[in-house]
């Protein structure tokens, strides 16, 4: 009892520390003008004993009253409300308001810290918990969207200066605000975006102690335009300075001027850094800082200007991965002026585009700096520009001060073990230090064999020439598919069949083959592992280690996006991954993890050390495991799927195993290790397995689709019974993987895929049945020419259709105006895995058939890259 009363005890404490609203309309009715917050007598239920000790919400357009001098305030007092931070004026009124500063400077530096000069700042350590009040000047906490019409709030005219952050956010806040002309100068942060739909302009942020702004995770449509940075960071902070934006999205940084910095102490000196923190608190981070534009900005004097994915290799205590990783995606610099810098744009990450830029007096003008093995599906449209590849630590000697995680973890793998890919127009920029590495140039990761004809790896004009001579000289020796040399069929070979050659360069590319860098993958699960991204993400696992952490392999489950963007790591082992599965397994706390996250079961594909085969369940970017089971498990794991084989009143969903040499199946239960079932009597030697709705009983769960290697049925079991209940697919042939799906967009019940043992007329088929009758007619059939290597992993997903489409997908007898208006009617996609590569690595393929005509599909090749 005693525990349970020290608990009580604290949560009075807490509640006795949170003040309640107190709204300034209290005080001034309607009439805003002339507010005076020092006024003791007016707002004297604000102070206690002449010390401030509540916030003023601001529910009202107010007009601060005019000053001659600086109203200087001691904030140390001032109680947070119970959704804020300490906070000096709130607006969380679902209004639009105008807070006129009239002039005002408010200062709550301590008085020994306004004696400090700038000097003294950039050569002294501040001490951030001691020298600066916890209290912010403005927080934003408006959590309704305004209308188009409504202008929304604005705070203008106004100077802050010695605030924990000057003017902040809740995560929660929505309504368009717009700060204007304020001058946020002293503070540890001038500003914390959280939230969204804040505009910044005409703002002058300098001699900030950690940095001008701090973007948080999940912050989006910040806009900054037209403001003056200098001097921020002046602690010199690692991965800080004037702008930083951590997994926040869709921000605008436009026509701001980032000054040179008054003194020169600090060897981490930047403009704009751009990562995802690895977590706090136990948490991660789901997003990466994405989707940011930043354009027509001017650089000046800084050490690197840019600075992406700058904590790539650092090995810290929060990150849970212990993969190092740093991610960034989708972000574009774009039209900027770049003087006097050591460094303009640093590069670690993947799908950033940077175009049309200019560079003076800089000494390394764009830096792809590749700590572990690949980068990949960056755009640099640069002509002539300098791009300067970074694989190993001997390549930036001379500007290892300003890189201080320098390598990180990657520091012992080889020039010759990484991959660059970059996508440029002509003319090209010029790369430097890639003769020890691979470079590829080219649109896409896709092999282009009848492309690259000098075999340079690069898709150029060189290329184009030795087609226009192989062209004229008999008609050409190089095949494309469908086609002749005389393509106009005017009875000669000319630059007119030639240029309709050449303007579908790409088209005739069968999409079946990739370039990509070591690994060879052997397992996919599919699902929604990260709710906030578009479709259906992958996870694969590998025949080989894909980390190397420190000098040490692992076998790492990697997080791809639909189009093979890697998201995250999880499952870090010395061991290698068997067979894995994906699904809604387990609840998740903490302020940042999204509950409806899949998460990843996964089985070794050999005992551990006390000879047993455990089913382990991993979160998105956690080493560890959440949950395991099947602990005393002795035997080794055929098949493993998920679904939801318990309905009643449980939201989570649960796993079915198919042992070695055994008739059963097993289905267990993440989120209740008191939960067991098994279905008797089944094929001893199923091989594959998938769960999914197939008997059109939504009330009593999912059921599973299992094959076996011979000629056979498709065998659907339900959970808790003796033996099957159906068959399908009993049409005289051998199948070797089984998924389940929705293919046909009947919202009643789903379908089994399957794949083909054997290639008919060289290709392997997959052939779609319902889940019923014993049915042997397939509803649609997938037979793409490009299919002839045996797939070994077959899921059901969502997949989103491009617009327009992008080079790796490809339709086939269907135009791109007939698959959108008819895509939802063709059902699920279906991603699958080929067995071995056709030449340089292993893709996976989307597929989706149209169910009323198979010779209508569409697919999309994905790279798999480490």
């Amino acid at each position: 009892m005693k525990k349970y009363s020290h608990i009580i005890f604290l949560c009075l404490l807490c509640f006795l520390g949170v003040s309640t609203a107190r709204n300034v309309s209290e005080i001034m009715g309607s009439d805003g003008r002339g507010f005076d917050p020092w006024n003791q007598t007016r707002w004297a239920a604000w102070y206690s004993s002449g010390t401030l000790i509540e916030p003023f919400e601001i529910d009202i357009s107010v007009t601060f009253e005019a000053r001659t001098t600086a109203w200087e305030i001691d904030v140390g007092s001032v109680r947070a409300l119970a959704f804020a931070h300490p906070a000096l004026f709130i607006l969380n009124a679902n209004s639009s308001v105008d807070v006129n500063g009239n002039g005002l400077t408010i200062d709550v530096r301590k008085s020994y810290v306004k004696a400090w000069d700038l000097y003294y700042y950039y050569t002294h350590t501040i001490n951030i918990d001691n020298d600066y009040y916890n209290c912010d000047a403005f927080l934003l906490y408006q959590t309704q969207e305004a209308d188009e019409s409504d202008a929304g709030s604005r705070i203008f005219n106004i100077s802050l200066k010695g605030f924990n952050r000057a003017i902040s956010s809740n995560h929660d806040h929505r309504r368009k605000v717009t700060v204007q002309n304020v001058v946020l100068n002293r503070n540890l942060w001038a500003l914390f975006p959280r939230g969204r739909n804040v505009t910044v302009e005409n703002c002058n942020v300098n001699e900030n102690v950690s940095g001008g702004l701090y973007g948080e995770y999940n912050s989006a449509h910040w806009v900054f335009n037209n403001n003056i940075f200098k001097d921020n960071n002046t602690r010199g902070t690692v991965s800080y300075g004037d702008i930083v934006l951590d997994a926040c999205r869709n921000y605008t940084i436009t026509n701001n001027q980032f000054q040179p910095a008054t003194y020169n102490t600090r060897d981490y000196h930047i403009a704009v850094s751009l990562y995802r923190n690895a977590g706090e608190s136990d948490d991660i981070r789901e997003f990466a800082a994405k989707n940011n534009l930043i354009e027509n900005n001017i650089f000046d004097g800084y050490n690197i200007a840019i600075d992406f994915a700058p904590r790539m290799g650092r090995v810290h205590s929060l990150d849970q991965s212990l993969e190092t990783r740093c991610y960034t995606s989708g972000n574009i610099v774009r039209d900027c002026d770049f003087r006097n810098c050591k460094i303009g744009i640093l590069l670690r990450n993947n799908y950033t585009t940077v175009e049309n830029n200019i560079f003076s007096n800089t000494e390394k003008e764009i830096v792809l700096h590749n700590v572990f093995y690949s980068m990949y599906h960056n755009i640099i449209n640069q002509p002539g520009c300098n791009v300067w590849l970074w694989s190993v630590e001997s390549d930036y000697t001379a500007y290892s001060q300003y890189l201080p995680y320098g390598n990180g973890a990657g520091e012992q793998i080889q020039p010759n073990e990484k991959f660059y890919h970059v996508i440029c127009k002509n003319p090209m920029p010029v790369f430097h230090n890639f003769q020890n590495t691979e470079l590829l140039v080219s649109d896409t990761l896709l092999v282009p064999a009848e492309c690259d004809l000098d075999s340079s790896m690069i898709i150029d004009f060189n290329d184009l020439q030795l087609l226009v001579s192989d062209w004229l000289s008999s008609g050409t020796s190089i095949q494309f598919t469908n086609q002749n040399t005389n393509i106009d069929l005017l009875n000669n070979v000319n630059f007119a069949d030639f240029a309709n050659c050449a303007k579908s360069w790409f088209i005739e590319n069968e999409r079946s083959d990739v370039f990509s860098v070591g690994g060879r993958p052997i397992d996919i699960a599919v699902g929604d592992i990260a709710v906030y991204e578009s479709g259906n993400e992958i996870a694969v696992i590998w025949d080989t280690p894909v980390s190397n952490i420190g000098g040490t392999n692992y076998y790492t489950i990697i997080i791809y996006d639909q189009n093979g963007l890697e998201l995250d790591r999880c499952g870090r082992s010395s061991d290698k991954w068997g067979k894995i599965a994906a699904g809604n397994f387990l609840p998740d706390t903490g302020w940042i993890k999204e509950n409806a996250n899949y998460e990843i079961a996964a089985v070794h594909s050999q005992p551990d050390s006390n000879g047993k085969y455990p089913v382990y369940i991993f979160r998105k970017g956690s080493q560890e495991p959440a949950v395991i089971i099947a602990q005393d498990n002795a035997i080794g794991i055929l098949a493993i799927t998920a679904g939801n084989f318990k309905t009643d009143g449980d939201e989570y969903d649960e796993i079915a195993l198919k042992l070695q040499n055994s008739d059963r199946i097993q289905f267990m239960k993440p989120s209740d290790a008191s939960w067991t079932r098994y279905t008797l009597n089944v094929q001893t030697n199923i091989t594959s397995m998938a769960a999914g709705e197939f008997d059109g009983i939504k009330s009593n769960g999912d059921e599973i689709a299992a094959v076996i290697p011979s000629v056979s049925p498709v065998y659907l079991y339900k959970a808790d019974a003796t033996t099957h209940y159906e068959q399908t697919a009993n049409c005289g042939k051998s199948w070797s993987l089984v998924a389940g799906g929705n293919f046909n967009s009947d919202s009643r019940r789903d379908e089994v895929a399957v794949v083909t043992a054997n290639a008919e007329n060289g290709i392997y088929k997959i052939y779609y049945f319902t889940a019923q009758s014993s049915s042997t007619t397939p509803l649609k059939i997938t037979e793409l020419e490009n299919f002839v290597i045996p797939p070994i992993s077959l899921e059901a997903g969502k997949f989103n259709v491009e617009n327009p489409l992008s080079a790796y997908e490809k339709l086939e007898n269907v135009t791109y105006a007939q698959l959108i208006q008819d895509i939802t009617s063709w059902g699920e996609h279906i991603a699958v895995l080929p067995s071995d590569k056709k030449e340089y690595s292993i893709p996976l393929f989307w597929i989706a058939t149209n169910p009323q005509d198979s010779n209508k599909s569409h697919y999309r090749t994905v790279p798999l890259l480490r």
